[in-house]
């Protein structure tokens, strides 16, 4: 119970201490996994059986949804682009849904080159709008994928001055591209909120539950 209790931690605002004890639930899945087994009765002493078969089912459905979606991730060879995707996010982007939208923007054909750019811009307009961060990286790739000037507007990109790229690069995504990292150039640097912070949590047990369903699929 050492390991949840930790992920209940005093938010504040150089967010050190959060980023430390989100690394450390991390780092411990793998340990946890092999514990597994061990934990039986104690988990059985604390919760009810109901209780326990529907974590056991949440945390088994979260396992066989992502066993798909990392083996399409990891057939677009990029290693590096996961961590680069979470440190956009801020962490506030579970892995299994970072891996569906690279998979989605691969298939799109958006450059995966340019996808952290896109998505630190959709977490730094979330923290400025109060919008949550995957409903934002999920706009930037329906909208650039399906070239849709109304999607685009979620994210604060106007179609007067799309349509204006549009006609000068003669390409949608390319415009938009420009659009971007315009607009994450002048944005400078954007603090993380309260709401940045609690997503972050919220992620690292999604994160952790994940990993645990795939340690118990495995055995």
């Amino acid at each position: 119970m050492s390991l949840l209790s930790n992920l209940i931690v005093r938010i504040r605002g150089d967010k050190t201490q959060l980023d430390s004890t989100l690394k450390s639930a991390e780092g411990s899945v793998s340990k946890f996994g092999s514990a597994v087994k061990r934990v039986g009765g104690v988990i059985a002493a604390a919760f009810s059986v109901t209780a326990i078969a529907a974590f056991a089912k949440n945390i088994v459905g979260l396992a066989a949804q992502t066993e798909g979606v990392k083996a399409a991730f990891d057939r677009l060879n990029n290693p590096g682009l996961l961590t680069a995707l979470r440190t956009a996010t801020r962490g506030t982007v579970t892995d299994l849904q970072l891996m569906q939208k690279a998979v989605q923007a691969q298939n799109f054909k958006i450059p995966l080159s340019q996808l952290a750019t896109y998505f630190e811009f959709a977490t730094k307009r979330a923290i400025q709008t109060g919008e949550s961060v995957d409903y934002l990286v999920d706009s930037i790739i329906t909208g650039i994928g399906r070239k849709s000037v109304l999607v685009m507007d979620n994210l604060g990109i106007s179609a007067v001055q799309l349509q204006k790229e549009i006609e000068r690069t003669g390409d949608f995504a390319t415009a938009a591209g420009n659009i971007i990292r315009s607009e994450l150039t002048s944005m400078g640097d954007v603090a993380d909120t309260t709401k940045t912070k609690v997503a972050s949590i919220k992620t690292a047990f999604e994160n952790l539950k994940t990993g645990i369903g795939m340690k118990i699929t495995e055995s």
